[in-house]
């Protein structure tokens, strides 16, 4: 985690041990090795020739030819919403161990009942995007503090803003660089500078961007409530913007007459608010994406199943 040393960013004690297969998979991912839990299974479909001829057949043979398991983080048939809801506890927890008033969670599930619910009782706080979690009246303005929490996959590729402007893949070289820029976008918004038809230039950071409306342009311009873009990133990275709210609590949890409800008897390192909470967060998002692989691994090895046995196979 940005600005937390590597030693505590795992939880040891009883209440936060995590499975032998998810502690394995997450140190292969973070030490850049082969999933050993994966390699038979891949080995078995490269073998029985998978065909490449739709989407769906061509991540598939994605999956089978990567043993670094980037392809099994990144396919869209991989749950991410566990882990992300992971992160979003962790960050209620954190929020909530010094809060001064009710921290409210969105309710972002798929059904679309629900979730026409969830943006009617959500609406007085944004319209048109459920907030992962409203803090009412705790903004320095006095309105309301919203969160909104991201956890990326930092081996994506590419992406773009939708705005001309598609910047560099640089992650591999600065920090958050294929996430960050996208998801405060996505969140914030964007605001229209340079003139039509000037190129944008990563390097100077000169040229034309097109206005882009965030999905919290109402809570910002309308409701004058702060948003806090809380971006985390699967390797245990959290963004700067998100470390210094993280820093902004810890502070507030020491200030005399504050009252610190975070339980620190579940780590043996972390003895102080900024170290647990970013401890958690951490865990949250590696062991949140070691738990979806372990799932895609599983429907791998079901794939591999049928295609072994089939009808063609008899």
């Amino acid at each position: 985690m940005y600005g937390v040393r590597t030693h505590e960013t795992t939880p040891f004690r009883r209440p936060r041990r995590t499975r032998s297969q998810l502690f394995r998979i997450a140190g292969q991912r973070r030490l850049g090795l082969w999933l050993s839990d994966a390699l038979a299974v891949q080995r078995a479909l490269r073998e029985s020739d998978m065909p490449r001829n739709t989407v769906k057949e061509k991540s598939r043979y994605d999956q089978a030819h990567d043993p670094l398991a980037d392809a099994l983080s990144n396919a869209q048939t991989t749950d991410k919403t566990a882990a992300h809801n992971g992160v979003v506890y962790a960050a209620r927890d954190a929020l909530a161990a010094c809060a001064t008033s009710q921290v409210i969670m969105g309710d972002k599930r798929k059904d679309a009942r629900a979730r026409a619910a969830g943006l009617r009782h959500m609406g007085e706080y944004n319209e048109g995007h459920i907030a992962d979690l409203v803090q009412p009246g705790a903004a320095d303005n006095g309105k309301d503090l919203i969160l909104e929490v991201k956890l990326a996959r930092c081996l994506k590729k590419s992406f773009n803003l939708g705005t001309g402007q598609s910047p560099a893949s640089i992650g591999h070289v600065v920090a958050f660089g294929n996430t960050e820029a996208y998801y405060r976008a996505l969140i914030l918004g964007v605001k229209q500078r340079g003139r039509p038809g000037d190129a944008f230039s990563e390097d100077t950071g000169r040229g034309y961007v097109a206005y882009k409306e965030g999905d919290y342009h109402d809570a910002i311009y309308n409701k004058l409530n702060t948003v806090i873009p809380f971006i985390l990133e699967v390797s245990g990275g959290a963004t700067p913007h998100a470390y210094a709210f993280l820093k902004r609590l810890a502070r507030d949890a020491k200030k005399m007459g504050s009252a610190d409800g975070t339980k620190y008897t579940g780590s043996w390192t972390a003895r102080s608010f900024l170290p647990h909470h970013a401890q958690r967060l951490a865990a949250a998002a590696v062991y949140g994406e070691a738990a979806a692989i372990a799932t895609a691994i599983n429907q791998l090895k079901q794939l591999a199943t049928q295609r072994c046995t089939g009808p063609d196979r008899a």
